[in-house]
């Protein structure tokens, strides 16, 4: 038997693999793009699923004041 805690807690590690998952696919993907020399607009499309999505903010990751 379980306890509520230990369900808490795996599915915590579920949410967490799934993430480590998602961002090592996007590490590969820019990875792909930048070796395949893709045009700017791959690389635009996928710079503006990061900022979509959250990830990354050009005005303050950059430092834009």
């Amino acid at each position: 038997m379980h306890t509520k805690e230990e369900y808490e807690l795996e599915e915590m590690l579920v949410g967490a693999k799934r993430r480590e998952e998602d961002l090592i696919d996007r590490i590969m993907e820019i990875a792909s793009i930048i070796y395949m020399q893709c045009p700017i607009e791959h690389q635009d499309a996928w710079l503006d699923r990061q900022v979509n999505d959250g990830l990354y903010n050009p005005s303050k990751d950059v430092g834009d004041d």
